[in-house]
């Protein structure tokens, strides 16, 4: 769910750098950009599965090292830039005259960005987030204490 959170607010934000979507109507807007964010989800998921097959550890999120960070931030950066790079092939959605791009891949820096940040950020904030709910800890840290509420006699 981060994931999709993330890049939902950055879809939206970097809307006005692809060509027509300032031109389209906020709710058409949305409804595209939210779809992007689905899919962009996807592609973190499938990262993330990626390296849960490799390491044979679905909650490696906890025991996180470099390698396996490396790892995950690569696959989802290939998905995501990979999928960017066809789309724009297919003339699937245009760069405006704002959008920076990089002259080696022909990609957007607001793409290159995102595909460099976000996946890491959201394994970062779900893994904060399941400590927190659920008290696990990883790295021989020790484990979280859930607050313990008493009403007053």
């Amino acid at each position: 769910l981060w994931a999709l959170g993330l890049n939902f607010a950055l879809e939206m934000l970097q809307g006005g750098l692809f060509v027509g979507m300032t031109a389209m109507p906020w709710r058409e807007a949305t409804k595209l950009c939210l779809k992007a964010s689905f899919g962009d989800a996807v592609m973190i998921l499938l990262a993330y599965e990626a390296v849960a097959i490799a390491t044979r550890d679905r909650r490696w999120l906890f025991a996180a090292n470099a390698l396996k960070l490396a790892a995950y931030a690569a696959i989802a950066a290939f998905l995501g830039l990979a999928l960017e790079w066809y789309s724009l092939r297919l003339g699937r959605w245009k760069y405006g005259p704002w959008m920076p791009v990089d002259p080696l891949l022909g990609l957007g820096l607001a793409p290159l960005l995102q595909w460099v940040f976000l996946p890491l950020s959201s394994l970062w904030m779900a893994r904060r987030g399941l400590r927190r709910s659920t008290g696990v800890a990883g790295n021989g840290e020790k484990p979280l204490k859930r607050p313990e509420w008493k009403l007053p006699p």
